[in-house]
Order: C-alpha cells, then structure tokens, then sequence
C-alpha cells in the first residue's frame, strides 16, 4: 500500500494512519508493506527509507496538484486500488482477498 500526502499535518493521512491502526496482523497476513511518500520522504512501516520519492511519484501517477492518495499496489505491480481519499481497511483486505493468488493461499492454508 502507498501513502502520499504533500505534507504531514494534512487530515486525509491522519485519518488513514488511524484506519492503519491495530491492522498488523491482517497486513502481515496478507504480506502488505506500507509506504509512505510524504512531501520528499519515504518510510516503510514508519522507517525512513532511502527510496526516491519523485521515483515513486512518476511511477505512480501522482502529480504535484495532489494532495493526498493512497495507491494498494499488486504483486505484480499493477495498481488495484487508486483513491484521493482515506480508504476504509476492510474494502483493502476484501479486494486483497478476491484476488486469486491470495484465494489460493488461504485455500492452501487450510488443507
């Protein structure tokens, strides 16, 4: 899952970092990582990382006029999800959960 957010005092992110919040097992379970590209710094899972933004910006989309988006990026690398706004967990975790790759780990999980 990618964060943007053109700085850190904007309303959208804190209100997606609280729907983050107490989801560490659902993410870990479904092998998300979750970074955050706010102005020109990266973290993954809260740690600053040496990515480059405008890397990430160009690759996804994300022009200078936006102020705020939250991308939910495939293993294959494909954008599944693209909002402006906050996005509710559960609609995440259910489209994780459609997709057939993840269908077949939890399949295989309980045999």
């Amino acid at each position: 899952m990618l964060i943007f957010a053109t700085h850190e005092n904007l309303s959208a992110l804190d209100e997606q970092r609280r729907r983050l919040t107490g989801q560490n097992a659902a993410l870990a379970d479904r092998k998300m990582v979750v970074i955050e590209v706010i102005g020109n710094r990266v973290t993954v899972y809260g740690q600053d990382h040496d990515i480059d933004p405008a890397a990430l910006k160009m690759r996804y989309g994300i022009d200078e006029s936006q102020t705020f988006a939250v991308l939910l990026v495939g293993k294959d690398t494909g954008v599944k999800l693209r909002r402006a706004q906050p996005v509710a967990m559960d609609e995440v975790f259910g489209l994780i959960d459609s997709m057939p790759m993840r269908r077949r780990e939890m399949r295989e999980r309980s045999e």
